[in-house]
This record gives C-alpha cells, structure tokens and sequence, in this order.
C-alpha cells in the first residue's frame, strides 16, 4: 500500500496518511475486510517513524474506518466503495479539511492504545483502572448531595466564590494545615478534579516551548498535556527511592526550566513513595535554582504501608510549592472534584482563569463532598481503601511469587493501587498485547513516556480485581511474559 507524501505540506504526515487510507477506501482500493499493512511494515514502505502510523491508525479507528484487533491486524470495517457517484460525492463532502485547521494535534506524540479483548473469552481480567469500584462509595456521596441540597436548598449555589463552596475550602484548608502545611500564605482553589487543577497550574506558568522538569516515566494525563502544549521535557529517570536528584542537579546546571512536575507520593506509574529526607533535598534544589514545583498529590489522604510523608507543600518554606489533589480516586471517578494549594499570588491567578477555561464551580457536587466529609464518610473511605489496598497488595506479591519467578524485576513497597513491572528482552506493548489476547488487560509502559514506545515495562493496578482475581490475573501474565517458544503472537497491530 502506497500513500504519497509531502513531507513540508500543511498536513502532518499523521494526518496525511489518514486521509491516504481514507481516500483508498473512497476509490475502492481498499474495500470492507481488507487489512491494512502492520504499522511496522507501512512505516518502513513510507520511510516514516512507526509512532507516525500508529497514530494515523488510532485516528482512523476513533473516526470508525478500521478496527485494530490482537493477532488479526488492523481491518477496513467501513466500505464506501460501492454506490452512486451521487454517493461518492457525499462521501466527499465529508472530507473537509479540519486537519488543516487544528492548531495542534491532541494525539501527536504520545502513545495511548488499549488492546482489544477477545469476545471469544469469557472472563476477562481488568488491571488498569485507578479509580475505587462504584459500588463502593458513589451510593453514599449521591445521597450526600441529595441530603444538602434538601437542607440548604439550592439558593446557596453561586457565582461569586470561584475559589469553590466556602465551608468545604475552609475545611479542606483546615485538613492540610493539620497535615503540617502553612495555610496561612496560601489559598485554595476547587476545581473538577487533579487533572483540570494541573492544566490550570501548566496554563498559567507555561508556553510553548518552555522546559519542563519530569519524571521517567510520569503520569499519563500530564504527559500528554504537556506535549500537546509543546513544551520541551527534560525527564528525570525514577529510582526505587524516587526522582534521580544527581541527575535533577546536572540538568539544572545545564537548563533553565520553567517548572518541577513531580509525584511524591504513590507515584504514578511506579507507585513509589520518596522519603521525607529525598522530599527535602528535592525542595532544596529546587530553592537553589529558583524553581517552582507541581506537586501532584493526586489520590487525596491515601497511602499504603509506611506512614505517608509530609506534603512538599508542609515542607516548604520558601512559597515553591504548588499541591493538586482529588477526592475521584478515595472516592468515586463519576465525582470530579480536586483541589489546588498554592501560595496566594499564585490562587489569585488560578481563580482568574478558572473563570476563562473552566466557568463557574460546580458548587453542587462540592456541597455534598463538604457533607460527606462532615459526616465522616471521608474519612471511612480512605481507611476502607488502604484497607482494600494492602489486602490486594498482598494477594499481589503472592502470586508474583508463584507465577512471575523469572525475566521480570517488580518495584517494591507500592504506595497505592499501581506495581510497576520491568519486563528486561520484552517490550511492555508485546505484553500487554499477549495478556490481552489470553484476556487480562495491563497497561504497557510506553503510555508513560513521551516517545510512546521502546518500553521495556508494564504498569497493573490492583483497583478493579479480588484478591482470587488478581491471581488468576497474575497467572495469565505468567504466561504473557512466557510465550511459546518460536510463536510470535504480536506485529504491533
């Protein structure tokens, strides 16, 4: 298959290649069950980076061209290649040109697609979801809200307050100052959720091609925002004790980055936990070098294991230190609801643009956080969480022990729901495509680094699995990572 390329026209060569596989299914070149070159063979044909056709492939299945499925390649599923020049003329109506229009790529240069269960399997084993199952806790914060709304009625929902419902920042800012941190410098601010309060953080101090200090890997939604944003990333690998500091001090004598993006706690993927003394080097550093740092605290209150370190933000005493956080992961994904933590210069601005790319508070949904946390709801979860957590972790590292003896190194002492897996010889995407295809869904490393691919890992979270789920999960990886010898199960799709 050939698809002609301009290499400085306006299109990017991944839209250029969508719109080459569309335009063959168009002219009947391509027809209803016809496979498409696997990504490595196209990209070698078009002397292009494979990442380049993967992603032309992922836009051509959301838009409902293809279907890309584990051991099958990727299939044509829709036929315009039949019917009326009536009928081609429509088809082209459709390709207006809104490739040329974008000003950025959302997708460009990051890597982000789940293999597909096989429906042929009947039980299917799920460890990648990082959120609490619904039924654990979205009954009861529901009929929080009901029970507020009922006793204050709505006529307290405003416009005023964007830093959010005044009782609930006043008790969250009552919360963290138990926790160690100077609330009196700083402010609060609502927002829906960790992710949106890190695109604020990003939105207000970063531009295009500003440097920005990660981790190796680093979480996903960040990661993807930042490259969609243009920045140039400077990562900084993760050891088991968390971010290299040598390698963080070398870069910063070589760089001059707008901003630290870290995750001290649980880190995700890792799920590492830095130590109080590695948190006040860290700050340390960055004071020397003037610095700000993005704390990304973003499963609220919950921690696993040792007791949890301090907040950056309680350790710091030079006003460096911004802290997101959200309650979606203790509590419900369907409740959106985080915070940031900031000094006040830097809260006053943040509300200011909550206005602009946000709008009003959801004060409803933050009224009924307030009188879950009133009620002492909060404070239960969490407890049944890490509860939950060390159970599963447990449960984990047994059956590590019983089917994951070899070609795997497991990062010790998880701070939360994510264990992260080297996989040495083994491309974290080749395993989670051989899992998938024998039922049990992980998540490979190449979502967590900017490249998309090369990874030599893979990422499971122990949310959505029983104890007697998550070994026969962990068997089913046994046998990922131990295919037949001389069967190769995976081409990339």
């Amino acid at each position: 298959m050939f698809i002609p390329l301009e290499r400085n026209g306006k299109l990017n060569l991944v839209h250029q290649i969508k719109q080459g596989v569309i335009n063959l299914i168009a002219s009947g070149d391509l027809h209803k069950g016809s496979r498409l070159p696997s990504t490595r063979d196209l990209a070698k044909t078009l002397k292009v980076n494979r990442n380049t056709v993967v992603a032309a492939y992922e836009l051509l299945s959301q838009e409902g061209y293809v279907v890309s499925q584990v051991g099958q390649g990727t299939i044509v599923i829709s036929d315009h290649s039949h019917g009326s020049e009536n009928k081609k003329s429509q088809l082209n109506d459709l390709f207006f040109p809104w490739g040329e229009k974008f000003v950025r790529n959302p997708q460009a240069g990051v890597h982000f697609q789940i293999p597909h269960l096989p429906q042929s399997i009947g039980r299917h084993y799920k460890m990648i979801n990082n959120y609490p199952p619904p039924e654990l806790f979205s009954e009861p914060i529901i009929k929080s809200i009901a029970r507020i709304t009922r006793r204050k009625g709505l006529s307290t929902v405003g416009f005023r307050n964007v830093s959010g419902f005044p009782p609930l920042v006043e008790e969250i800012g009552r919360r963290l100052a138990l926790d160690g941190v100077d609330m009196d410098p700083r402010g609060l601010v609502i927002t829906p959720g960790s992710s949106i309060a890190n695109t604020l953080v990003f939105s207000l101090l970063l531009e295009e091609g500003d440097m920005v200090i990660v981790e190796r890997p680093t979480h996903f939604a960040a990661l993807r925002w930042l490259v969609w944003a243009r920045c140039r990333l400077i990562e900084i690998p993760m050891r088991e004790d968390g971010m290299d500091l040598e390698a963080l001090k070398i870069a910063l004598q070589t760089g001059k980055p707008k901003l630290i993006y870290t995750i001290p706690t649980s880190h995700n993927p890792t799920g590492v936990t830095t130590s109080e003394a590695h948190r006040k080097e860290l700050i340390s550093i960055a004071s020397k070098y003037r610095i700000p740092i993005l704390e990304d605290d973003y499963q609220y209150g919950l921690h696993v294991g040792s007791p949890k370190p301090p907040l950056l933000s309680a350790l710091d005493h030079s006003g460096l230190v911004i802290t997101t956080s959200s309650f979606s992961k203790v509590i419900w994904q369907g409740l959106r609801l985080g915070f940031v933590c900031a000094p006040k210069r830097v809260t006053v601005q943040l509300e200011n643009l909550h206005r602009i790319l946000v709008g009003p508070p959801m004060f409803v949904s933050q009224m009924g956080l307030y009188e879950y946390i009133e009620s002492g709801q909060l404070d239960k979860s969490i407890h049944l969480m890490k509860k939950m957590l060390a159970e599963r972790q447990v449960a984990f590292f047994a059956a590590a022990s019983k089917y994951l003896k070899h070609n795997v190194r497991i990062w010790s002492n998880p701070g939360g729901a994510t264990v992260w897996i080297e996989t040495p010889g083994m491309l974290g995407d080749e395993v989670a495509a051989r899992a998938a295809s024998m039922g049990l869904l992980v998540s490979p490393g190449s979502f967590f680094v900017p490249e998309g691919a090369g990874l030599q890992a893979i990422r499971i979270s122990l949310i959505d699995e029983d104890p007697d789920g998550i070994f026969e999960a962990v068997s089913i990886l046994g046998k990922a990572l131990n295919p037949p010898e001389g069967k190769i199960i995976y081409d990339g799709l």
